[in-house]
């Protein structure tokens, strides 16, 4: 008999836990919030599709990067993580990086899970291909110039 009103503590010891992880985590709603087919974020920028040109902005007035391939790009993060601007630096003279002009038009040519790889269209490096931060592609501005 005692074995078997310390079975009945635990499940209700487990049955108390679960019910309050599941209160704390808002799971126990009647009408469970779903996401909105459309996000919006603080940067309404639209993302390019494959094919699409754009240009490349920092949202700074500074050049942009772009890697020869995303090992570089991620490796690029992992120096600049640690404050390495000198191995950042060192990264664009070993030739594993260019720093190309603001607002320079491109061509988005491939997607993978770090970044897009762009086509340059313009400019120094015209011809050139690399990859580039998704968050550095914008539209190409209007004929109004915005």
């Amino acid at each position: 008999m005692k074995g078997r009103s310390y079975s009945c503590i635990w499940i209700f010891v487990a049955l108390v836990i679960f019910v309050t992880f599941r209160a704390a985590c808002g799971l126990l709603n009647s009408s469970p919030s779903y996401p909105q087919k459309s996000i919006t974020t603080s940067e309404s920028t639209p993302l390019l599709r494959t094919g699409e040109y754009g240009i490349l902005d920092l949202g700074v007035d500074s050049p942009v990067w772009v890697f020869t391939t995303v090992d570089d790009m991620k490796e690029f993060d992992r120096l600049i993580s640690v404050d390495d601007q000198l191995g950042a630096a060192k990264q664009t003279l070993e030739g594993k990086s260019i720093l190309v002009d603001r607002r320079t038009k491109v061509l988005k040519i491939g997607a993978g899970f770090y970044g897009a790889e762009v086509r340059i269209y313009e400019g120094k490096y015209i011809g050139e291909s690399g990859w580039v931060k998704s968050r550095w592609l914008k539209p190409l501005p209007d004929e109004n110039g915005s």
